[in-house]
């Protein structure tokens, strides 16, 4: 029996705090591997024993973070779209020209593509893959996310800083596939580096909306 001034026995390992971080940059390393390799194989030519093999882990640790591949594929979709969501959002509520706005929209998205391809590529060319249930939430993200360059667009318009020959939603398409499709033939460590490209991208994109309003206002 314990006498009554015996101290309990000293925890051990890690504390709490400390686990969850570590397990957060786990979870983080999981995700950027998988993407990275989906990247190079597609959805379908990724396993959860090919994954657990490059990272050098057993299968049942890679259960503890995510219960199928289809899990990880959705993660990635997310954590992409809600970054760049929430990125485009904050610019777009800047109390700036338009023509800039649209300008700093076209650049941020270029850069995150560019910055992020393993995720970007995943994103692109595997979001199909997800269940209906799952891509469900992802579409109505990705229809704010184009309805809130077509409102820039549509009040660049009103203010006269951009063309009103073409619908702003048709645009924005126009606009963001542009962008968008930068992930299927840069190389980052080519001839062009990747600021100047984005910023090439975007001059493009602008020329072919804007007024001469609105290059006056991009030029001040």
């Amino acid at each position: 029996m314990l006498e009554e001034t015996s101290q309990p026995p000293k925890r051990r390992g890690p504390k709490p705090e400390s686990s969850l971080k570590r397990r957060a940059g786990k979870k983080q390393d999981i995700i950027e591997v998988t993407a990275k390799m989906m990247q190079t194989y597609g959805y379908n030519g990724v396993t959860l024993k090919s994954l657990a093999s490059e990272m050098n882990v057993t299968e049942p640790a890679l259960y503890h973070y995510f219960n199928s591949k289809q899990d990880l594929l959705f993660e990635i979709v997310q954590m992409t779209i809600d970054d760049v969501l929430e990125k485009i959002t904050g610019l777009v509520q800047q109390d700036i020209p338009c023509a800039v706005k649209l300008q700093k929209v076209l650049l941020l998205f270029s850069n995150e593509i560019i910055e992020k391809m393993p995720m970007f590529t995943t994103y692109f060319q595997d979001s199909g893959e997800l269940s209906k249930e799952r891509a469900s939430p992802i579409k109505v993200k990705e229809r704010q996310l184009l309805q809130k360059i077509a409102d820039v667009i549509t009040q660049g318009i009103e203010s006269g800083e951009f063309q009103n020959n073409a619908d702003p939603l048709v645009t924005t398409f126009a606009l963001v596939g542009a962008s968008a499709w930068v992930y299927r033939w840069y190389n980052p460590t080519g001839r062009i580096p990747p600021d100047q490209l984005s910023k090439q991208i975007a001059s493009i994109g602008l020329n072919g909306c804007l007024t001469d309003k609105g290059r006056k206002k991009l030029e001040s």
